[in-house]
């Protein structure tokens, strides 16, 4: 989805106290109708606020362009478990089924993969992770705009050699046809957390509460996932929900907005569930065109690229990180 030039920058200084993340022992209902209402009202205010805030300049000293002409938008990255030098990435929907490795310190090229046999209906993230020592690479067709896809799709296959160009046949691609058990969803943001066995969507939606959905997966054979109804885990109350990506070293989760990345860290083994009820650490995101795609790299540092020619790969400075008090209240300011 695109968002014009009208549309107003919500940044949460704070949480919804103890309910800016929500688990899901059953789904939000009118009982809920006071933490609704003041969560609709902060999108409202969001929305329609005339202020706005200081958001960071691109710094060129962070950053590398990406030189491949056939990345024109750029909708998910993760970095390569075979080469940790490396990041993939891959188109929106208007690309054929291909994925691109990079050279992150000079953005060159250096492979294009594709996927034959399927069709890119509309690619809006992905994760590569390792079950026992094997890379994995998952590609979520999960895009769904109007809401209208009876199921959407995740393919997994054996992360390809960043250094070659390749095809990979459809014979060696696992593709699990999955659904929402509350309907159809728009969702451009999928982790993978091996500890857990688990990989995870989080909706795309405005306030008051955005869905995290799951799915068990168990290596190494995943097939019985085809055709299965995701649970629902938790609700988050972050508008705009763009990429995400698990950290396998430490366990913390990245989520980002248009305009602002997240931190849930992990405390000891918690399960998700307790993760997401903490009040997560929050940075202004780089003025870039359109941020759809973060991606975490060995060293636990955080990267975003943009749509567009020619995209910046970015390091974001997570020394700038805050934690929100989880006694401060909700506070918005807004910017185009």
């Amino acid at each position: 989805m695109r968002l014009g030039s009208g549309l107003a920058r919500p940044m949460v200084g704070g949480g919804l106290a103890a309910r800016f993340m929500r688990t899901e022992s059953r789904s939000p209902r009118i009982e809920d109708s006071a933490t609704l209402l003041t969560a609709s009202l902060v999108g409202l205010v969001a929305f329609a606020s005339v202020g706005f805030a200081d958001k960071p300049e691109p710094d060129a000293s962070k950053s590398t362009i990406i030189q491949s002409t056939a990345v024109v938008e750029a909708s998910g990255i993760s970095f390569s478990h075979r080469d940790p030098t490396c990041v993939w990435v891959h188109n929106d929907s208007g690309d054929d089924a291909f994925v691109y490795a990079i050279d992150r310190a000079t953005g060159e090229s250096t492979a294009r993969v594709q996927l034959v046999g399927l069709q890119a209906v509309d690619w809006e993230d992905m994760a590569i992770f390792s079950v026992d020592g094997q890379p994995k690479m998952l590609i979520a067709d999960v895009g769904d705009n109007l809401s209208e896809r009876e199921s959407v799709t995740l393919h997994l296959f054996d992360e390809p050699d960043p250094h070659q160009d390749a095809r990979i046949p459809v014979a060696a691609i696992k593709r699990i046809n999955i659904r929402y058990p509350d309907g159809p969803r728009n969702c451009e943001a999928v982790w993978v957390d091996p500890r857990r066995k688990r990989i995870y969507l989080a909706e795309k939606a405005t306030l008051p509460w955005a869905g995290v959905y799951s799915i068990s997966w168990d290596a190494p054979e995943p097939a019985s996932l085809a055709h299965a109804t995701l649970r629902r885990e938790a609700s988050l109350a972050i508008p705009w929900i763009t990429g995400a990506d698990h950290d396998a070293r430490t366990g913390d989760l990245w989520v980002i907005s248009y305009w602002q990345a997240f931190r849930f860290r992990l405390q000891d083994s918690q399960p998700l569930e307790s993760q997401l009820t903490v009040i997560p650490e929050s940075i202004a995101l780089p003025r870039l065109k359109q941020i759809e795609a973060v991606g975490v790299d060995a060293q636990s540092r955080m990267w975003v690229t943009s749509e567009g020619q020619q995209p910046p790969l970015m390091l974001v400075d997570s020394g700038a990180l805050a934690a929100m008090p989880q006694t401060q209240k909700v506070e918005i300011d807004a910017r185009n």
